[in-house]
């Protein structure tokens, strides 16, 4: 499946469109993305054994942070 999409808010909010359940069978992590820049932001992905999560916003303790720029 192929979406596009023009801002950082748009990725994320679409994220749960392509997320694929069966691929995340066992994985429980939280992911941060720290995206700097023009339409950047801050949000965190609760991967919990096939189920998904999008928030904006920082988690407490994420299992893994990603600093990139928008």
């Amino acid at each position: 499946m192929s979406i596009q999409v023009s801002s950082v808010k748009e990725y994320f909010d679409t994220l749960p469109q392509r997320f694929v359940a069966s691929a995340a069978k066992g994985i429980n992590a939280i992911f941060q993305f720290e995206l700097s820049g023009d339409g950047g932001g801050v949000y965190h992905v609760k991967v919990d054994d096939g189920t998904m999560e999008v928030v904006e916003g920082a988690a407490a303790a994420p299992s893994a942070t990603l600093k990139i720029s928008a």
